[in-house]
């Protein structure tokens, strides 16, 4: 039964071909996995919360404590520290929303998320330097601010290739998988099933093909677009339908 369709077009040319990916959230199969999705990231965010919280306290025991001496710095003060702990990590939590680090990161490499940590890290820390300048709070240690980026950044890194490993790990053994259609039978659609099947991390599993039959020997044949295509589409338990077609085969869809 169709419960809601929700379609991305992302179309890219490769040479005089195109490829065209087409989300579909069908089935209770899709539903299950939203939740799990949805579930995933609210860990996420509640581990990245304790990840920066710590690495405030860290950073600024390390450089007011074992760095400079100064424990009387308003930056390491007990009335001051909980809050700035709260307020680092709710910002640091919403550029990471808005950059796009909870979003699925299924096919994704890791150095999407090493790259973006960097990225939205130094921006927050910017940020909050020039606040600081403006508001000419010079009491607040700068070394703090350093230190505090080169904690955060190694840890939540470190925190995301561990959630990434355990994920692919789990993909791996065969749960946790999409179901996928593909559509296409050409030199794209053989490149796609070749790279989900060398990379079972990913999570996705192509139950058959749409196109012209005996071309992809490794899937099921389940039939051509123009005769059985809608039929095809419309069964339960298809998660994602991705079309990789040969600019010769747009006219499928």
């Amino acid at each position: 039964m169709i419960l809601s369709i929700r379609r991305e077009h992302m179309v890219s040319p490769v040479g005089r071909r195109y490829y065209l990916h087409r989300k579909k959230n069908l089935t209770s199969g899709g539903i299950m996995i939203r939740r799990w999705q949805k579930a995933l990231n609210q860990i996420n965010r509640l581990l990245d919360f304790m990840v920066i919280v710590f690495s405030y306290y860290c950073s600024a025991y390390f450089w007011l404590v074992i760095i400079r001496n100064d424990r009387h710095n308003i930056a390491l003060l007990q009335g001051n520290t909980f809050w700035l702990e709260l307020a680092f990590a709710i910002l640091l939590l919403f550029c990471y929303q808005v950059a796009g680090l909870y979003d699925s990161v299924r096919a994704k490499p890791i150095r999407y998320d090493v790259k973006w940590v960097l990225i939205v890290n130094a921006i927050a820390v910017l940020g909050v330097a020039a606040l600081l300048f403006l508001l000419r709070i010079v009491e607040f240690s700068r070394g703090v601010l350093l230190a505090f980026y080169v904690f955060s950044t190694s840890l939540v890194i470190v925190k995301r290739s561990l959630v990434r490993a355990a994920l692919w790990r789990y993909r791996g053994m065969g749960y946790n998988h999409k179901h996928v259609i593909l559509i296409g039978s050409g030199a794209l659609a053989q490149k796609y099933a070749e790279t989900i099947t060398k990379h079972p991390r990913f999570g996705y599993h192509i139950d058959g093909y749409i196109g012209i039959e005996d071309k992809l020997n490794s899937l099921p044949y389940l039939g051509e677009w123009s005769k059985d295509g809608e039929q095809i589409l419309s069964r339960p338990g298809i998660d994602e339908v991705v079309a990789a077609l040969d600019q010769n085969q747009i006219a499928m869809l």
